[in-house]
């Protein structure tokens, strides 16, 4: 009976082992595809913002050109001002971008120390049934009924020296 709750234990150890890698592996997947996600979406961001620098540079140029002004320093001062703006919303997207993937690293490193974790408990939990369960126990032969333990050669000797 002992032997066959080690053997399930093992079993059921080994089942949650292997649950606990492929649910880290699910994990470290989720976190690369919602960092391709991010991505895609802050892409998106610096192209609206190159668009709408481009859009209101023409409206400017237009504008300017309209009202005779398109070469004087004001003008040039608004174009700078737009081309700036967009650069420095588009250096925050960057930066957003790289903390959004800092953070996917770290949850993907979690996500294996949590794994990692999960095995060696597992491991110590089965460790310990097998040390209550006397697994590890070190065997010793016990003297026949009445025979006594021969300390030199280790024999078992009959109380019966004619048997």
């Amino acid at each position: 009976m002992g032997t066959a709750l080690v053997i399930a234990s093992v079993l059921g150890t080994a089942a949650s082992i292997d649950q606990s890698r492929k649910s880290s592996k699910a994990q470290e997947k989720s976190q690369k595809i919602q960092q391709k996600q991010q991505a895609m979406q802050t892409a998106r961001e610096r192209r609206k913002q190159y668009r709408a620098a481009r859009q209101a540079q023409a409206e400017l140029a237009a504008s300017s050109f309209a009202q005779g002004t398109a070469q004087t320093s004001r003008t040039a001062s608004i174009g700078g001002s737009i081309q700036q703006e967009a650069a420095t919303n588009v250096g925050f997207l960057n930066q957003s971008e790289g903390f959004t993937s800092a953070i996917g690293q770290q949850n993907i490193k979690a996500a294996r120390a949590s794994s990692r974790a999960n095995t060696y408990s597992a491991l110590a939990g089965l460790a310990m049934q097998g040390a209550q369960s006397g697994l590890f126990d070190k065997p010793t032969s016990t003297p026949a009924a009445g025979g006594v333990k021969d300390p030199k050669t280790g024999a078992i000797m009959s109380p019966n020296p004619s048997s």
